[in-house]
C-alpha cells in the first residue's frame, strides 16, 4: 500500500478525522471548522501540528481547471465571428465602466466596504483574520476601548483571506502607554479606520 503524502488527518473535538484533501482543508477553513490550533499529521510526520504552519497552503487552495485543447487555427474569418468578437468586446468595456463607477462612487454603508473578521488570541499575541474576499490595506486594530480609546496597532495590509499575527505589547493608546498582557486581558478587540468606521470582533477563548 503506497503512502499519499497529500493526505491529512486532523483532531477534531477529541477524534481523528480524515483523511482529508488539501481541497477538503480549505473548505473547512472556510466554513470556520479548523482554526489556527487545529492539529493535523501526514503520513511520515512524527508528531501533530498546527494548522497554522500550512495556513498559507490551505488559504490559497485553488482548484487545477483542466486545460481545454486548442483547436487548429482557421484561416479564414468569417463575417458572423467578427461581429461576435465585437459585441464581447462593447460587453467587456461596458462592464469595466460600471466596475469603475460603483468602486468611486459608492458609499461608507456599502456591505461590501464592511470588515468581517475573526481572531484568535494567545497570552502574548492576536492574530486578526480577513475573512473578506478582498485585501484591507492600514487598517487598524483596538483593544479594550471603543475607537478611538483603547490600544492601537496600524496593520498595513492583510489579503483577503488572510491572516496576520500581532505582538500584544505592540499595541499602545494615546498617551503612548503599551498594552501588558501579563497585567491586562483582552476584553474588546475592534477592527477598522475612519474612514468606514469600526466593527468589534468576537474576543476568542484562550
Amino acid at each position: 500500500m503506497s503512502v499519499k503524502r497529500n493526505e491529512y488527518y486532523l483532531l477534531l473535538n477529541g477524534e481523528t478525522s480524515g483523511p482529508h484533501t488539501l481541497e477538503e482543508l480549505h473548505q473547512l477553513w472556510l466554513a470556520e471548522k479548523i482554526t489556527l490550533d487545529t492539529l493535523y499529521v501526514q503520513p511520515g510526520m512524527q508528531e501533530c501540528k498546527p494548522v497554522n504552519l500550512i495556513l498559507n497552503r490551505v488559504i490559497g487552495f485553488r482548484k487545477d481547471e483542466p486545460q481545454a485543447e486548442q483547436p487548429a487555427p482557421e484561416i479564414a474569418v468569417n463575417r458572423r465571428a467578427v461581429v461576435v468578437g465585437f459585441y464581447c468586446a462593447a460587453a467587456i468595456v461596458i462592464g469595466m465602466l460600471v466596475w469603475v463607477y460603483i468602486t468611486m462612487f459608492r458609499t461608507d454603508d456599502d456591505p461590501a466596504l464592511r470588515f468581517n473578521a475573526g481572531a484568535q488570541l494567545t497570552m502574548t499575541h492576536l492574530s486578526i483574520i480577513n475573512r473578506n474576499d478582498y485585501d484591507w490595506t492600514n487598517v487598524n486594530v483596538v483593544l479594550n476601548g471603543k475607537p478611538p480609546a483603547g490600544y492601537k496597532c496600524l496593520v498595513p495590509s492583510i489579503r483577503g483571506g488572510g491572516y496576520v499575527d500581532l505582538s500584544l505589547i505592540d499595541f499602545v493608546d494615546e498617551k503612548n502607554f503599551r498594552f501588558e498582557p501579563w497585567r491586562t486581558t483582552v476584553d474588546e478587540i475592534w477592527v477598522g479606520d475612519e474612514k468606514r468606521g469600526y466593527r468589534p470582533v468576537p474576543v476568542p477563548r484562550r
